[in-house]
């Protein structure tokens, strides 16, 4: 008798195009570290998983030296394994994970080469001291390397494993400068917005970056329309904002949080709220 191989669990290797077929079900793993559905952070996840038909170990392959080094995630014994050191290189107290090959970074978001140039080629060194890498403070506060990209995709890819498509690297105390490890956590847009919602970081009025009013326009202008005033009217007081964007500020879809001189929230949403049933009408 044949098993249809549709039928059989698959599951792609981690940073490999390599699928095993047939793997146990996830809930023989007893929520347990599982190098298949449960793996954990650690300093090899960017490493190519391999697994090893002749002993039926998971290995992770070193990529400095393409050694074989079982998965960290692995929870039973093995013997008979030589480790190229590469795994449990520190620098400064610090464990480094490999990002890539000669590239490897902290969990604090310190990113380090192991890369050393030679008349010929270039190779990886990891007996002597590695060199920190350089790297800049964006406009926005994020942290990037002009070589590897940004530091906190590196820090949590390092020891988290590959981003998923779709998906964003959150600073949790809504820092962009703070990058250790502890600080990252994979998210949505939605989260991201959220966070800054949260936090109190999200640009509003004339701080942000595309405003073309600010507060004190906003709030003389809807106090006019409010008492009457036309859109056309308020156009020849805002020249640089359509015909569309004036509306949206005064019926409030902008600019919530600017109300008119002397005005209580509650009244100014009343009076909105008027404003816009009389436009339906």
């Amino acid at each position: 008798m044949t098993t249809d191989i549709q039928e059989l669990q698959r599951f792609q290797l981690e940073n490999s195009d390599v699928f095993l077929v047939g793997v146990h079900d996830q809930s023989r793993c007893n929520g347990q570290p599982c190098t298949i559905h449960n793996r954990t952070q650690h300093n090899m996840r960017m490493w190519v998983q391999h697994f090893r038909s002749d002993n039926g170990l998971m290995e992770r392959l070193c990529p400095n030296h393409g050694t074989g080094i079982p998965d960290p995630d692995i929870n039973h014994a093995y013997y008979g394994y030589a480790d190229c050191g590469c795994s449990s290189l520190t620098v400064g107290g610090e464990q480094v994970a490999f990002v890539k090959k000669g590239i490897a970074i902290t969990k604090s978001g310190k990113l380090f080469s192991y890369i050393r140039p030679g008349r010929l080629s270039s190779r990886v060194d990891t007996i002597v001291p590695p060199k920190q890498l350089a790297s800049k403070t964006m406009p926005k506060g994020y942290i990037v390397n002009s070589s590897y990209g940004y530091i906190h995709r590196l820090t949590w890819s390092g020891w988290n494993g590959p981003i998923p498509t779709g998906l964003q690297i959150r600073h949790l105390d809504r820092t962009p400068s703070n990058n250790n490890i502890d600080n990252l956590a994979l998210g949505t847009q939605r989260d991201n917005e959220d966070d800054k919602d949260r936090h109190g970081t999200r640009p509003m009025g004339s701080a942000h970056v595309n405003s073309k009013l600010n507060e004190q326009q906003v709030s003389e202008c809807r106090t006019l329309w409010l008492n009457g005033a036309s859109l056309s009217e308020l156009e020849l007081r805002l020249p640089d904002l359509s015909r569309p964007g004036i509306h949206e500020a005064m019926v409030g879809n902008t600019w919530r949080d600017v109300l008119p001189r002397g005005a209580h929230k509650k009244d100014i949403l009343a009076s909105i709220r008027e404003a816009n049933q009389k436009e339906d009408q």
